[in-house]
């Protein structure tokens, strides 16, 4: 499944996207190097049923992404089948999605007042926030009685400062540039609650992706994990998803969790909420 393309010139070093393991994360502050195969993929957050609704979350794409793949919605669509395929009965994300202007504030937290979930693009990135992050998953969500981690708002922020370069046409991808869909397929995975994978394990949420590798398909281990967040009867928690995590909203509710993961190329992931680090693993180059 995993599709490395054969360089023609030798000797070229990859450039390689890092990000954590959180198959052992509970929550509390924690560093880790630990490399061990795990055989799952842990939750970190997951969407109410009373979100999903019959159709699923309705997850925009703004016409900068567009732009990327010259205003041809097929490769976004196939992303968005992967993960709706890999449960049977319901949709996670709404297919066919609509596509909205890029949002694009100064403040990463505004992405919560805009009442869009929204995969968009910065070309600034933000003062607050490692210039080196190659994309940003943020979400808010609210902790039930069990403990677990409700999500309300979720957006994916694609860095397109001049560090970095993506391609979706195969034929004309450059060795140095990273492949668009293969982030956007593992970010959604972030957005439906999904944490990280050991880079040992073949996964779509494992912490790695090199310069010029294809991942465009789920493996089992996704799909199992998906399933055992989504496939029983879920949160009766009522809410109007888009409406409670506003940037308003989250600085008076302090029940409202706001959680940032951060995509970073030199093997270091963190993992951060309510501004917090929670969360922090390094991977050896």
């Amino acid at each position: 499944m995993r599709n490395h393309i054969k360089l023609i010139i030798p000797y070229i070093s990859m450039i390689l996207l890092f990000s954590c393991n959180n198959s052992e994360f509970n929550g509390e502050n924690s560093v880790s190097n630990d490399k061990t195969n795990t055989s799952t993929v842990n939750a970190i957050s997951k969407w109410p049923t009373s979100a999903l609704g019959n159709q699923g979350i309705e997850l925009k794409i703004s016409d900068r992404i567009l732009e990327f793949y010259l205003d041809d919605q097929t490769q976004i669509n196939q992303i968005i089948s992967e993960w709706n395929n890999s449960i049977s009965g319901k949709k996670l994300i709404k297919e066919n999605p609509q596509t909205v202007s890029n949002f694009e504030p100064v403040d990463l937290e505004d992405y919560g007042s805009d009442n869009t979930f929204g995969i968009y693009v910065s070309d600034s990135w933000f003062p607050d926030q490692d210039s080196f992050a190659l994309a940003i998953t943020q979400y808010f969500g609210i902790r039930n009685e069990e403990g677990d981690l409700e999500l309300v708002h979720g957006d994916i922020i694609l860095n397109n400062n001049s560090q970095f370069s993506y391609f979706t046409n195969l034929d004309s991808a450059s060795p140095d540039e990273y492949d668009l869909s293969s982030i956007l397929l593992h970010e959604i995975g972030h957005f439906l609650g999904l944490g990280h994978q050991s880079f040992l394990v073949d996964s779509i949420m494992q912490p790695t992706l090199s310069t010029f590798t294809v991942e465009r398909e789920l493996y089992n281990i996704d799909k199992n994990a998906i399933q055992s967040i989504y496939s029983s009867t879920g949160s009766s928690l009522s809410l109007i998803p888009s409406k409670i995590a506003s940037a308003k909203n989250v600085k008076k509710n302090n029940k409202v969790v706001r959680g940032v993961i951060k995509l970073l190329p030199n093997g270091l992931c963190e993992h951060f909420e309510n501004g917090e680090l929670v969360h922090q693993h390094f991977e050896e180059l």
